[in-house]
């Protein structure tokens, strides 16, 4: 007995770079082959002319194969052949023993049943499980008696060994493929008595009843011959890619925006960043952007400094100061003297009532002075701390009878919103002829000028989160930095600095478009290549109906 692996690479159709991944499919399948020897010698590294696996390996690179589990390969001991293709690696009886069959089918058929459902029983349930090979079991048609495991199109009658496979079938939550796909006669079984010529289906492909939507087709191949009287049978399988859990790249530290009010503060900022600004003059515009990008980041780090936690009270704002005498007062507990506890203690208290005092004081008058300036955001950021975290409430939902149900709000919510949207809503054509129809906006596809960049730059809010490069709008925004009237000079020229981000604009554009006039070719090529097929397809079918005809013209 063996199997056969592909070993040429294919392109991989969940690659992470590709935007829209497509599930990859594996073609997987069984055959019995009737012995691998080619009749000169026992070992395949000896025969020099074309063997049987060399045929094999031409019949399965042409129906596009990639794994095969062989039957009755007649070898000895271990040991592999790599083709053109595909690689075949088997494992027989020893060489001193008579090979009459494939050495799964050479046990007593209780024993074979029972080893199988040990080896199903030590892999894990929720593990993708494939089982192919000739059981010489017959399974016959009766679905209604094994509705889980058997489908609507077998063929046939049941023999014991088919009683026992479905049998073993149903303890594990098996089911058969063969059964469960409405293909033409010819394709449900894989070979022929020599005496009755009546087509049986042996070659069987077990799978999971919970795996089974993961099969688009399984079916036998006619066409592919290596001197056996057993068809090849194989599943196409759709293989869903597992969903990875990528951990979001830790960004750079949030400057605090809060001391851009500080007009002594924004002159440093305009120093350190005059002296760090000049860059290489050969650099690239994505080089120039990044060293802007850097030097804007790290001279506003330098002067503003990082932006603090919202959540300290005014204990943690005071710990320096009220560490030392909480330590005199743990001491005194082990002096054993009333009078030397009582007088720590009663430092405690007042330390702890003088800086609850000052972080109070000093908050209300953060908020005084945000106020004063029209600093809205700083105020009420103020506000929400001296009051507190909000509570969260959350109020009861009313079930579908009516009655107030203050758990399971989430499939109630379920409920509502599978009934809002299972609700069939008819457009009629007048409804969407009276929606008015709003004009091309064309400058839109036109190229961003100098001005309008400038003016988007200006128009950046305040006070929300820095993108990737950690720079908020605060400091991106240079007019407004500087203030409306400010005399203070300007620390660059903005010029040669918007002409470097249009360019490196236009260069995205451009590769942008590229990629979609790729796309749009490659999606080209994907629909005549379906409207090829479909063309085979209606050939393929006027020709059985054309055969069918004539049958029944004779009859």
């Amino acid at each position: 007995m063996g199997f056969k692996v592909k070993t040429d690479k294919r392109i991989d159709n969940c690659a992470p770079g590709n935007r829209k991944m497509k599930t990859p499919a594996l073609k997987y399948g069984t055959w019995n082959v009737r012995a691998m020897t080619p009749g000169f010698s026992d070992d395949l590294q000896e025969v020099n002319d074309a063997g049987k696996t060399a045929v094999i390996d031409r019949e399965l690179s042409r129906l596009q194969m990639d794994i095969v589990a062989l039957q009755e390969t007649r070898l000895p001991e271990t040991g592999s052949v790599r083709e053109r293709d595909f690689t075949l690696f088997w494992q027989g009886k020893p060489s001193d023993e008579v090979r009459e069959h494939g050495k799964g089918f050479a046990q007593k058929q209780k024993t074979f049943y029972d080893d199988l459902s040990a080896a199903i029983r030590r892999i894990p349930d929720r593990e993708l499980l494939f089982i192919a090979g000739d059981f010489n079991a017959r399974v016959g048609v009766d679905h209604n008696s094994w509705p889980t495991c058997l489908g609507q199109f077998g063929t046939g009658k049941m023999n014991e060994n088919g009683q026992r496979l479905l049998e073993l079938c149903c303890h594990h939550g098996l089911c058969i493929s063969n059964t469960f796909f409405n293909t033409k006669p010819q394709h449900r079984v894989s070979w022929r008595h020599l005496r009755s010529k009546h087509w049986h289906q042996l070659d069987l492909i077990l799978t999971r009843c919970v795996n089974l939507s993961s099969i688009k087709i399984t079916r036998s191949y006619q066409s592919a011959d290596c001197d056996t009287d057993h068809s090849l049978v194989c599943s196409n399988v759709k293989l869903r890619a597992k969903r990875l859990h990528r951990m979001k790249k830790e960004g750079r530290p949030r400057i605090d925006t809060s001391k851009t009010c500080d007009q002594r503060k924004v002159e440093e900022f305009a120093r350190v960043l005059e002296v760090s600004l000049p860059g290489p003059p050969t650099a690239n515009a994505q080089d120039r952007r990044e060293h802007f990008r850097d030097a804007v980041y790290n001279a506003a780090m330098s002067t503003f400094g990082k932006k603090t936690s919202k959540s300290a009270d005014w204990f943690e704002a005071h710990l320096e100061e009220m560490t030392p005498v909480i330590e005199a007062k743990r001491n005194a507990l082990s002096e054993q003297s009333l009078q030397v506890l009582h007088a720590a203690r009663s430092k405690v208290q007042q330390c702890a009532r003088q800086c609850a005092s000052d972080y109070w004081l000093q908050l209300c008058s953060q908020i005084q002075i945000a106020a004063d300036t029209d600093n809205i955001k700083a105020m009420y950021d103020g506000i929400k701390q001296a009051l507190g975290p909000t509570q969260k409430k959350t109020a009861p939902l009313k079930s579908a009878t009516g009655e107030v149900n203050s758990r399971q709000q989430m499939e109630r919510w379920v409920e509502h919103y599978t009934e809002l949207y299972a609700r069939e809503n008819v457009v009629t054509e007048d409804a969407l002829n009276a929606i008015e129809c709003l004009p091309e906006l064309e400058e839109l596809d036109r190229e961003p000028t100098i001005d309008e960049l400038s003016v988007a730059l200006d128009s950046f809010a305040f006070g929300k989160a820095p993108g990737k490069d950690g720079i908020p709008a605060e400091r991106t925004s240079l007019d407004r930095a500087r203030g409306a009237g400010s005399t203070m000079p300007s620390p660059f020229a903005t010029e040669p600095i918007l002409s470097d981000i249009m360019a490196t604009l236009k260069a995205t554009s451009d590769q942008m478009g590229s990629r979609m006039e790729a796309k749009m070719e490659e999606l080209k090529q994907a629909l005549k290549q379906e409207v090829r097929d479909l063309k085979d397809d209606y050939a393929a079918l006027r020709s059985d109906l054309r055969g069918m005809r004539e049958e029944m013209t004779k009859l």
